[in-house]
């Protein structure tokens, strides 16, 4: 094995208080009810575009899933740190796996500053 790639959003970082809210806002800025943290369990492991078809109604059409999701991506952008920490032991995973030779590859980007301190 020559890297290792992490996904961070729910693997090494959890952001899911952070994903309901945004979410959440998403939908009431579009009409719809929002739903309980808890529940975005079951809404998430498939891609943003997913969640926001999982967190709609089921008879939605694809239009207004595609305006919720484009809103949730912006909230989500301009929030991405809020509620959004490392998993304990995480910090501690990474620092031993930076002295081996192996690359590590995160996925998406967009969280790393919350690893920033590993030297």
């Amino acid at each position: 094995m020559k890297a290792v790639i992490f996904d961070l959003d729910g693997t090494l970082v959890n952001s899911l208080e952070n994903i309901a809210f945004c979410m959440n806002s998403s939908l009431k800025q579009h009409g719809f009810k929002e739903h309980a943290t808890n529940d975005y369990k079951m809404f998430i492991g498939e891609g943003s575009f997913q969640l926001a078809t999982n967190a709609l109604p089921k008879d939605t059409k694809e239009e207004i899933i595609k305006h919720v999701f484009n809103r949730f991506i912006e909230i989500y952008d301009d929030n991405i740190y809020e509620n959004t920490l490392p998993y304990e032991g995480i910090y501690e995973l990474l620092k031993k796996l930076k002295q081996t030779n192996l690359k590590l590859g995160f996925y998406p980007i967009s969280h790393i500053n919350l690893l920033s301190n590993l030297e």
